[in-house]
């Protein structure tokens, strides 16, 4: 049962945007991910059974601070915010607990480090398949699913490019880490795909990622000659070109670029925290559409460029909205514990470097995107969170194990 469990595991893993494949189940409107996870919820627990090992597995998320935070957040906001919009209530009720539940099986699974490499090269591969399969669905326009689900997303360079990021970070690194050539071809197609996103908000973050990455792991190098000072210059000064052009210019010239979207979406975001039941418990998980659709002309003044805002595109904005000031105090506690890790460079295992740093592009995009309510997005960042915020205990074990 533990080889069907580990199978279905990795088959989800590797099909993380299956949610994209719908169809209908006796007149319920489902997708393959759903089915997938199921399927590895139940052999999971009856594995636990058959082997006596239910309740000791359940008492094992007393290790997973992450979880028990994203869990009991929810809960203390569903019982003191009623939400307005039941449909994005319940679907990121959803949304949280395949995350929360799929991360724990991971975990609980993959316990060795060899198997979590193995989970997160398989997750690496998927996110390769499908930017291939992106690629190609723009170019001839392929589409799968009877009511042509894939149209939208696959269009959406934010989504695509935030799903794709992490696994940029995650072979290049491992690369650089553990010398292994096999990291080097998924690398390379998943930037390339990542660059035909145009996503400038995910191709800056990856960039700002890994130049902290490189000033930390090979400072000496870097600054050891004039060439290298040089060279390494010049990239940092293209891709700042880069932004500036294609997202500060536009909005300077034009009124209507993303940064304006921006300015219009996180000035209604403090005309809604003036309210201290706002500031205090937030709006309700996933209700900012609701209260953004209702305050937005209050708050600017004028029409705004976009009534469809789903969240509020800043990482402490999307918590405190979500979750009120618990959410705030939570992030900014992970976040106080992945710069103090970061401090800790050179004492870190090298696997959980790479933990870090993926969390640390999460929050580095997250100061201006927070497209976290999805199938794929909201367990990654919640996978990575755990990965890379190890209690001491976890750390120094993994330590010896490596």
């Amino acid at each position: 049962m533990q080889k069907i469990t580990k199978f279905l595991l990795y088959t989800n893993l590797f099909l993380l945007q299956s949610y994209l494949i719908r169809f209908e189940i006796f007149g319920y409107k489902s997708n393959l991910q759903e089915i997938l996870f199921l399927s590895l919820f139940l052999s999971f627990f009856i594995s636990k059974i058959i082997t006596g090992k239910c309740l000791k597995t359940i008492k094992n998320i007393e290790n997973h601070w992450i979880l028990i935070g994203f869990l009991s957040l929810s809960a203390i906001s569903s019982i003191l915010i009623q939400a307005e919009s039941g449909i994005y209530f319940l679907r990121a009720i959803k949304f949280i607990g395949i995350g929360v539940v799929l991360t724990f099986i991971f975990l609980e699974t993959l316990q060795k480090d060899e198997e979590k490499e193995k989970g997160l090269m398989i997750l690496s591969i998927g996110a390769t398949a499908f930017a291939i399969f992106s690629v190609l669905y723009n170019l001839f326009g392929i589409n799968l699913p009877y009511d042509y689900r894939l149209q939208g997303p696959l269009d959406s360079a934010v989504y695509l490019g935030y799903y794709l990021s992490p696994f940029v970070l995650y072979t290049l690194i491992s690369f650089i880490e553990k010398k292994k050539k096999l990291y080097l071809i998924p690398f390379f197609l998943l930037t390339i795909s990542l660059i035909l996103t145009r996503s400038m908000g995910s191709i800056g973050g990856v960039f700002f990622t890994l130049l902290v990455y490189f000033l930390i792991h090979f400072k000496e190098k870097i600054f050891s000659k004039k060439r290298n000072i040089i060279y390494f210059s010049l990239i940092t000064l293209t891709i700042i070109t880069a932004i500036f052009f294609t997202k500060i210019l536009p909005a300077i010239q034009t009124n209507y670029g993303s940064l304006n979207e921006r300015s219009e979406i996180w000035k209604t975001s403090l005309y809604l925290l003036e309210k201290p039941k706002n500031l205090i418990f937030g709006v309700g998980i996933n209700q900012f559409q609701t209260q953004y659709e209702k305050n937005v002309f209050k708050a600017i003044n004028n029409n705004p460029l976009d009534y469809i805002v789903l969240q509020p595109h800043n990482i402490f904005l999307f918590f405190i909205f979500n979750w009120g000031i618990l959410g705030f105090i939570f992030i900014f506690h992970c976040i106080y514990i992945c710069v103090e890790r970061l401090i800790k460079f050179k004492t870190i295992p090298s696997v959980q470097k790479i933990y870090i740093f993926i969390l640390i592009y999460f929050f580095i995009h997250g100061m201006i995107d927070t497209p976290w309510m999805k199938n794929d997005t909201l367990f990654l960042l919640i996978l990575f969170m755990e990965m890379a915020l190890l209690n001491n205990k976890k750390a120094k074990t993994t330590t010896q194990n490596v």
